[in-house]
C-alpha cells in the first residue's frame, strides 16, 4: 500500500512518507524567517498523512515556545475554492497570517488567489510552502518554481510498491515490510 491506516492493528506492508517531519521542516524554515503567524491549510485529517501533517506543524511551533492558533488551521479537501475560501477568509480578518503552509499545489493555487485578492504580494508580504508540487498534469512552474515546495515522489513510491509486491507474490511467507 502507498500511505498508511493510521489506527489500523492489521499487519500489512506499506510506502510512505515522513509527513510529520516534512511539514515540522518547512514550518521550522517558516519561523527561522521570523514569522509567527503561520496558518495551515491541511487535507481531510480524518486520512492518516494529514494527520501527521498537523502533528508535524504543531510540533515545530511547540518546539519554538508558540501555541498553534486554532483559527489559522483548516482541514478540508484539497482543491482551488477550498484554498480560496479559507485564505481569503484568514486574509481579511482581524488576525492575519503572514505565511501559509498547504497541503498541495491545487490548493495553494487558490491561496496564491486570495492573497493577491487581498491586496498582498506573493513572497512580499506573504509565504507559501506547499507539499506535493508536482503531478502529472500540473507541475509547479517549469524552470522557475511557482512556490517553495516540500516533495514526495509519487513515482518513486510506485516503484518502492511495485518492488515490494514482486517481492511478496516471490516470498508469500514473510512478514510484512514498512518503508518511510
Amino acid at each position: 500500500m502507498h500511505g498508511r491506516t493510521g489506527n489500523d492493528e492489521t499487519d500489512y506492508s506499506w510506502v510512505d512518507i515522513n509527513n510529520r517531519r516534512s511539514i515540522q521542516r518547512a514550518t521550522e524554515f517558516l519561523l527561522d524567517l521570523e514569522h509567527r503567524k503561520v496558518a495551515l491549510i491541511n487535507g481531510l485529517e480524518e486520512m492518516d498523512f494529514a494527520h501527521r501533517r498537523r502533528e508535524g506543524f504543531e510540533a515545530a511551533l511547540v518546539n519554538r515556545g508558540l501555541q498553534a492558533d486554532n483559527t489559522l488551521m483548516v482541514s478540508d479537501e484539497m482543491s482551488e475554492d477550498v484554498g480560496y475560501r479559507n485564505a481569503r477568509e484568514m486574509l481579511v480578518n482581524g488576525n492575519p497570517p503572514t505565511a501559509f503552509l498547504v497541503s498541495s499545489i491545487l490548493t495553494a493555487i487558490g491561496v496564491r488567489r486570495a492573497v493577491e485578492g487581498t491586496g498582498h504580494q506573493l513572497g512580499r508580504d506573504i509565504s507559501i510552502i506547499i507539499h506535493d508540487d508536482e503531478l502529472s498534469y500540473l507541475g509547479n512552474g517549469r524552470d522557475i518554481p511557482i512556490f517553495s515546495a516540500t516533495r514526495s515522489s509519487v513515482r518513486y513510491a510506485g516503484q518502492l510498491c511495485a518492488e515490494m509486491l514482486l517481492e511478496i507474490i516471490a516470498n508469500p511467507a514473510r512478514p510484512p515490510t514498512e518503508i518511510t
